[in-house]
């Protein structure tokens, strides 16, 4: 498994916003490049912390060949509503002891 982390700077009063736009490009990715999913954290009031989980790194490497051009306007409005977004990691998975929870 590989692993992408990234953080995200939300303007004043975005929040709720970027929660939804996030929401629809991470089903899109998912559906149509083949990630794993995604989890988005809270740091705090306009921070927040996601990582994306891929089969391998090659998948990641590959996935934009596959997406819809509707991901673009999704990420534009992604960039409008953050003051940064930032890859903080690129990881190969070591060990995994992460319960799984099916909601």
């Amino acid at each position: 498994m590989f692993v992408v982390i990234y953080q995200f700077e939300v303007k004043n009063e975005q929040s709720a916003k970027f929660i939804k736009l996030w929401h629809k490009l991470t089903q899109l990715i998912k559906t149509h490049a083949h990630s794993l999913g995604s989890r988005l954290h809270q740091k705090n009031e306009n921070v927040y912390i996601a990582y994306a989980q891929w089969p391998d790194q090659m998948t990641f490497k590959n996935s934009g060949e596959n997406l819809p051009s509707s991901v673009n306007e999704i990420r534009q409005q992604m960039r409008n509503v953050c003051t940064t977004i930032t890859r903080l990691h690129e990881l190969k998975l070591v060990d995994d002891l992460l319960q799984n929870i099916t909601t």
